[in-house]
């Protein structure tokens, strides 16, 4: 399991909360079937962790997942490595 799932579980286990949401750019959809990939850009300046520090970690980063159809709409399965192409 990818660290965006087990991560994510973790984080709530300790009670960490973000508040906002993030933003995306430079969105591509690749649909084969019924799996599709998306990649884009994702901009977390305004997805914060209240009382937390950025750090050296850039706000806006490239990123992707992988989907599934599933009764008849779409789910996350994993996450999957931008491409290198993709310049935020």
């Amino acid at each position: 399991m990818h660290w965006c799932m087990s991560g994510s579980r973790e984080l709530k286990g300790y009670g960490v909360v973000r508040e906002g949401e993030p933003g995306f750019s430079k969105v591509t959809v690749v649909v084969n079937g019924d799996t599709a990939t998306v990649f884009a850009c994702v901009d977390n300046s305004t997805w914060v962790v209240p009382g937390a520090e950025n750090g050296n970690v850039p706000d806006v980063l490239p990123g992707g997942v992988a989907l599934e159809r599933r009764d008849g709409g779409w789910i996350v399965v994993d996450s999957v490595k931008a491409p290198e192409t993709l310049t935020c």
